[in-house]
């Protein structure tokens, strides 16, 4: 890491610019934080028609002796049969049942929105980046690399997400461009330290699970549910609400205090990436994102074993044609389309979003992140995948 995050326990700093640790040591690319702009997608209408009554009622059986036939139980959407006349009283009739009323429903936008809006408190203003160790939040838990990082702009329309960034091996919480692509629009972001280290291919991928969930599940990795990402960003999310109640991060915490996973958008780089992955077997986020990603061994059988979670149409992945082998195992999780290659070689849209509507997304760049990379070059891209409202 070219700079490291220095804490000040914690540190808060007003309407400034965000001391940043540099990119993964994956990606050299320089930081850049990136104006707001629009290119959302809306997201399919929810009304479906309601299904037809089922078969109608049975007849009522033939009376016998003196008593009565008793009538046919009514079938869904259909009526009672009529019940048999009293001594030897013929078969009660049937009434075909009724059709279902239409079902209802409100068309979704970039994807599913939220009830309520997010409140904002008038007076809280301009930007905050709040740098903590996860032991402030986590009640002694033990740390990996280093400080921790939220950050929110009231001075940028509020998008009512949660970004997450996780990034590569052996690096600390990702603060790198991607963070600062969703900081300058209005996204609430959390830069999460997390267990990241080398032995995902001798452990069939395993160790991408327990980072992300805290499930015993290998040995290459010690991760508690404590520790685990999940654990992080519940505890971290109350923490930074305790540091900055103004900035609304108690949205994104329900009732009991757990995690809104409806409102949070899960960005992962490389083994950050294989994370992102890992996780749409957990909870379901609004989006999971995963750029030069994911790269889990093929002797892995949990991509496939292990039901989805996550909504698999709000998924998405991002690699250069070098890396597009990454895709076989999204194809395999049922994660939507084809690769698409939407980008030329010389950085110039040659598709527009919703990409022929998959999931696997092909642009030049080689080994990186992408978004807020190299000034606005995957702007278009990136706005997409992250549903960004205007």
């Amino acid at each position: 890491m070219a700079q490291s995050l220095s804490r000040v326990a914690p540190t808060l700093v007003l309407n400034g610019a965000l001391l940043l640790a540099a990119c993964s040591a994956e990606s050299p690319n320089p930081l850049e934080q990136m104006p707001g702009s629009s290119g959302g997608s809306s997201g399919a209408a929810a009304t479906t028609a309601g299904s037809g009554g089922a078969a109608s009622g049975a007849g009522g059986g033939a009376g016998s002796g003196t008593t009565a036939g008793a009538g046919g139980l009514p079938g869904m959407g259909g009526t009672q049969g009529t019940a048999g006349g009293a001594i030897g009283g013929s078969a009660g009739s049937e009434t075909a049942g009724s059709a279902g009323s239409a079902g209802s429903g409100t068309a979704g936008t970039g994807g599913g929105e939220p009830d309520e809006p997010i409140v904002i408190d008038p007076g809280r203003t301009g930007r905050q980046d709040i740098e903590f160790s996860p032991t402030d939040a986590d009640s002694g838990a033990s740390t990996w690399h280093g400080d921790q990082l939220g950050t929110f702009d009231a001075g940028k329309t509020p998008q009512g997400k949660l970004v997450v960034t996780m990034g590569g091996i052996g690096n600390g919480p990702h603060t790198g461009g991607v963070y600062q692509y969703a900081a300058g629009r209005g996204f609430h972001c959390f830069a999460v330290d997390m267990y990241n280290s080398e032995g995902g291919e001798s452990n069939e991928g395993k160790v991408y699970l327990e980072t992300f969930s805290g499930e015993d599940l290998t040995p290459v990795a010690n991760v508690s549910p404590q520790n685990s990402v999940m654990g992080r960003i519940k505890a971290g999310v109350a923490h930074l609400n305790t540091m900055d109640p103004g900035a609304g991060w108690n949205y994104y915490l329900d009732a009991q205090g757990e995690v809104r996973w409806d409102r949070v958008i899960l960005f992962g780089y490389s083994y950050g990436g294989q994370t992102a992955v890992a996780a749409t077997k957990y909870v379901a986020p609004f989006r999971a994102i995963a750029t030069a990603a994911p790269n889990i061994p093929a002797e892995a059988t949990w991509p496939t074993t292990m039901p989805n979670v996550a909504d698999v149409n709000k998924c998405y992945a991002l690699n250069s044609e070098g890396e597009a082998d990454h895709f076989d195992v999204l194809t395999a999780m049922q994660w939507p389309g084809s690769p698409e290659t939407v980008m030329d070689g010389a950085y110039a849209m040659i598709m527009q979003p919703p990409f022929n509507n998959t999931s696997k997304i092909i642009a030049p760049g080689g080994h990186t992140e992408f978004c807020s990379v190299a000034g606005d070059r995957y702007d278009v891209i990136c706005d997409f995948m992250f549903g960004v409202k205007p």
